[in-house]
């Protein structure tokens, strides 16, 4: 729905008003769901928050295996733990309907997630946004952990990719 010039001149007094009466409020709320930057990206003022993210994911926290697998659970979980790595630290989503609904954004400024491994997904999903896919729109807003690949030349979530992706976590210093 396109505003005419009219309706944009009393919705801009309207605002004023109510930013003037609660800024605090509002940013407040805007804070609290983790809109904040989004929002300030959105009416092209992000540059008012510090370019230095302050968002640094923990080393020792969760890490998100997400897309459409033939392993099993179990399996990948005897190869963390023979790399060390707790199967507690795990969230699996190994089907591509779950993978589609899964909430990313729980993820986002959340430093208790260190690390995604996508798989195979669907281009569609409930996080992707204006973005060709949810991997795509991870990997370009902030807040989000870093994200690998399974595969060589296609997404493919096998256990030597599993293994090769937590041994490059590691190399990068993204999970220990």
């Amino acid at each position: 729905m396109l505003l005419n010039t009219l309706e944009l001149l009393n919705l801009e007094e309207k605002l004023l008003v109510e930013f003037n009466e609660n800024m605090t409020g509002i940013l407040s709320l805007l804070n609290r769901k983790g809109q904040l930057f989004e929002f300030l990206e959105m009416i092209g003022l992000a540059g008012l928050i510090s370019s230095q993210p302050i968002y640094s994911p923990y080393k020792t926290g969760k890490i998100v295996v997400v897309g459409g697998s033939e392993v099993k659970e179990s399996v990948f979980a005897a190869v963390a733990k023979g790399l060390g790595i707790s199967k507690e630290r795990f969230e699996f989503c190994l089907d591509y309907e779950s993978a589609q609904k899964y909430n990313y954004k729980k993820m986002q400024y959340n430093p208790n997630y260190s690390l995604v491994i996508f798989g195979p997904i669907g281009h569609s999903g409930y996080e992707k946004g204006n973005y060709g896919s949810v991997i795509s729109a991870l990997e370009n807003k902030e807040g989000y952990p870093p994200i690998l690949k399974s595969g060589k030349n296609e997404l493919k979530l096998t256990k030597s990719g599993f293994k090769e992706c937590l041994l490059n976590a590691i190399e990068k210093g993204y999970i220990s």
